[in-house]
């Protein structure tokens, strides 16, 4: 990670993330879609169906569990290509563009080791006083 003077947000602790809701939500034809997607999936599905939820979520939204770990770096470049990450001169550019199409409200979620910081970098980056 980036200094905070570098950066303005961390990328997602987990790219996995996408994995685990298109999973839940669309099943396997959804996150087979997905780069790495069918191999994450029969890791997953190697699991008894009791167990399964479970294993997908274990660290959800804090890191990759095992089952990511090995499968997140080609979802990576699609997970940030969505991502409102960047540089601490690229979020308020990103955040104009997003007001420009109408949007209002921004529903953020730090995530990592560091919440406070996280948040501090993000507002900071927002315009947002603290």
């Amino acid at each position: 990670m980036l200094p905070s003077s570098a950066t303005a947000c961390s990328p997602p602790p987990s790219p996995g993330f996408l994995y685990h809701a298109m999973y839940e939500r669309g099943g396997a034809a959804a996150v087979d879609a997905l780069p790495g997607g069918q191999s994450w999936r029969e890791a997953i599905e190697a699991y008894p169906e009791g167990e399964r939820h479970l294993a997908i979520h274990a660290g959800h939204l804090v890191k990759a569990n095992p089952r990511d770990e090995p499968h997140v770096a080609e979802l990576i470049p699609f997970v940030s290509s969505m991502a409102l990450t960047g540089t601490a001169e690229q979020i308020p550019e990103k955040i104009a563009g997003l007001a420009a199409l109408g949007v209002t409200e921004i529903v953020y979620q730090p995530a990592g080791s560091d919440i406070e910081r996280e948040l501090r970098v993000f507002a900071s980056a927002a315009g947002v006083e603290v």
